[in-house]
């Protein structure tokens, strides 16, 4: 999701629809903007879409202006377009028949998108990951007359916090479990509630664990409690042939298992923004159709056990080479006497550009290293990617100088910080007597 490419503010975001159109997965976010206006901002692989405003009525009322057009710029386009034309039943400025507030459903939008500024349509949204059939867009709340299915949380550090917050903000009953009670006392505060047995109690089990190690001891220890029906959803990154392990042992009890690694922050997760890689049967993805749009802006069915675990150490490999290159150009722009802000602002603007810069530019800038995800975290993960390229015969040399920097900052405290913090150990290094 190219979100910060819109240049605005985006506050308050709250959790995103996710519907198919002509086959493909969109996204679509409301964002309040004030005044009593809210921005739609819809998200595909063509790009993102131009903002339209909503009265605070939600989508029955009056659609104000595209932005940045003159009324009728639409219907006149429009009439002299042939490809367009029949196209929609309504544009910006047309008054769309009343939908119940909330709802999504029976209503054609048009948005702009960036890359090749061609028109689309939404029409009345399918979920994500269904079939063609005309279905509600998710709005957090079962049918009526069945019970809310209860959501359990194992493991409570930055992602299995971040998971339970986002949660209990889209409406879910959250019951949560960790090793060591006390960080459970904020979230039950939030409205969370305790359990002792997680997979007794509960119908679909996110697991938030530091390694897959832990998820085995973990559940393990939970095991009079496998039962058929039980869905368990595991976020841990971890070696791909310990999630086909885990599952093996789960599924022959009847419980299906689903490794979900996530990339993206905590704060990330939190807001709905980031990207779940899906390993396990489709009928079990399907099953989580409502769950998944809550979990993150893009989910993506990667294969059979194993395969997210494989995608989410090459993203993870790519994204730190991104993090170490944007630390090493600002301390570099320090160096040579370049204003941090101008240098980080200059790279944002070039081909040198990643969304490393946007995520943690500013916090190296700043010498603000709150983890959002901790620096030791992302060396765990560095050692499984590079034991992994080894047993499939491949060296990756960046990969092992990266190790090689995150254990010197490991050793200098630097562990528990946020993984911008390597930015830290290359000030101290420039620092550092020179012999």
């Amino acid at each position: 999701m190219v979100l910060l490419g819109l240049r605005d503010p985006l506050l308050a975001l709250e959790h995103p629809v996710v519907v198919r159109h002509r086959q493909e997965v969109v996204s679509v976010l409301f964002v309040p903007v004030g005044d009593g206006l809210r921005k739609i901002i819809a998200i595909t692989p063509q790009g993102v879409g131009m903002q339209v405003a909503l009265p605070p009525t939600g989508l029955g009322g009056r659609r104000q202006r595209h932005h940045g057009q003159k009324a009728g710029d639409n219907r006149e386009r429009k009439a002299q377009n042939p490809a367009t034309r029949g196209e929609s039943s309504m544009d910006h400025d047309s008054e769309p028949a009343k939908a119940p507030a909330g709802r999504a459903s029976g209503f054609c939008l048009r948005f702009w998108f960036r890359r090749n500024l061609r028109p689309v349509s939404l029409r009345s949204m399918t979920p994500a990951h269904s079939d063609d059939t005309p279905a509600e867009p998710f709005s957090g709340s079962p049918p009526a007359g069945t019970r809310r299915p209860r959501v359990g949380i194992l493991g409570l550090g930055l992602m299995g916090s971040a998971f339970a917050d986002r949660l209990l903000r889209t409406g879910e009953e959250v019951l949560i479990w960790n090793r060591t009670r006390d960080k459970a006392d904020a979230l039950v505060e939030a409205g969370a509630r305790w359990t002792d047995r997680p997979l007794r109690d509960c119908d679909t089990v996110l697991v938030c664990l530091y390694t897959d190690e832990v998820v085995r001891l973990v559940l393990e220890s939970m095991r009079s409690d496998w039962r058929p029906g039980l869905e368990v959803i595991d976020t841990t990154t971890g070696d791909p042939s310990a999630a086909r392990s885990m599952a093996a042992d789960l599924e022959a009890c009847g419980v299906s298992y689903q490794e979900a690694p996530v990339s993206g922050s905590s704060a990330q997760v939190r807001d709905g923004l980031a990207t779940v890689f899906v390993g396990g049967t489709s009928e079990a993805f399907e099953r989580q159709s409502t769950l998944w749009p809550v979990l993150g802006a893009r989910v993506l069915h990667c294969g059979p056990w194993g395969s997210a675990s494989r995608l989410k150490l090459i993203t993870n490999l790519v994204l730190g080479l991104n993090r170490l290159a944007l630390a090493e150009g600002l301390a570099y722009a320090e160096a040579m006497g370049v204003e941090g802000t101008v240098a980080l602002e200059a790279m944002k603007g070039s081909m040198a550009y990643s969304r490393a810069m946007d995520a943690k530019g500013t916090k190296m800038l700043q010498r603000d290293y709150t983890p959002q995800a901790r620096l030791s975290q992302h060396l765990k993960d560095l050692r499984l990617i590079l034991e992994s390229a080894r047993k499939a015969g491949l060296e990756l040399p960046l990969g092992s100088l990266h190790a090689r920097l995150l254990e010197s900052a490991e050793s200098a405290g630097m562990g528990d910080l946020d993984n911008s913090a390597v930015m830290e150990l290359l000030r101290l290094r420039a620092n550092s007597p020179k012999t």
